[in-house]
């Protein structure tokens, strides 16, 4: 799929790259950072990953795997995206639109396993735009704009001002209220 081919190619450009920094013990929220990466030297779970109150980290589809020949490398990839917590509460506030690849990478020569995570989409690069609720109460703006738009009521008594502009027959039938002296 498109998607994983453009996340493999992230990670093969990272790998490529000088700057190899490894991730402290823990992952902090700064990975909800749209574009931001991290490479983690260790083992660790999904629910490691920094989440919401209201939501948590899930799995979608299965696992892909790949090889990365530059790197000498077969990768094991998936999607996190968030999903709703299983409370007794509902809430209704919309879930972040944040997108996360999580891999694990084994060096082919050492057998070594090195674990990455990129955000592909999330917080903006500027870190103001949070996609939580913005999305959802721009949505309900604009549907309201619609709406008030689509509700405009127009009466014929609105358009009188094309009276001389028009047949005075047809002026005098779509506008009664004028005698025929003004058309």
């Amino acid at each position: 799929k498109p998607e994983h081919m453009r996340a493999l190619q992230t990670l093969s450009a990272r790998l490529n790259s000088s700057e190899k920094i490894f991730t402290p013990e823990e992952i902090g929220e700064e990975i909800w950072q749209e574009n931001s990466f991290k490479l983690i030297d260790h083992p660790f779970a999904t629910k490691d990953i920094p989440n919401g109150s209201y939501w948590r980290w899930n799995q979608t589809k299965s696992r892909r795997t790949a090889r990365l020949i530059s790197q000498h490398s077969k990768v094991n990839l998936f999607k996190l995206i968030p999903r709703r917590r299983q409370t007794k509460v509902v809430s209704k506030t919309s879930l972040p639109k944040i997108k996360l690849w999580q891999f694990e990478i084994e060096d082919e020569d050492t057998n070594n396993i090195t674990h990455a995570l990129w955000c592909e989409r999330g917080l903006s690069p500027d870190g103001t735009v949070f996609h939580f609720s913005n999305i959802k109460e721009k949505k309900k703006e604009k549907k309201q704009k619609k709406e008030k738009k689509d509700s405009t009521t127009l009466n014929i008594s609105d358009f009188v001002f094309l009276a001389p502009l028009m047949n005075p027959d047809t002026a005098q039938q779509l506008f009664p209220q004028l005698n025929d002296n003004n058309v």
